[in-house]
């Protein structure tokens, strides 16, 4: 539940930033580099942060991010 801003605003980004930047000049190619970057990080950097949260509860996380 609190997550839902967050998660409205990250949706409104990705369709945002690729309908903006083509029409601002930016090939499709860099386009999807970028795009492709953006998704492999995330998923990269899930991995860790849901090991730990395994490890020392979720709890501890959340309270974490949002200081």
């Amino acid at each position: 539940m609190g997550a839902s801003p967050l998660a409205v605003g990250l949706g409104f980004y990705g369709v945002a930033i690729a309908v903006f930047l083509p029409l601002e000049g930016m090939s499709v190619t860099n386009l999807g580099a970028i795009l492709t970057t953006f998704g492999l990080t995330t998923v990269i950097f899930s991995i860790p942060f849901a090991i730990f949260s395994d490890r020392h509860g979720r709890k501890v996380l959340m309270l974490t991010a949002r200081s």
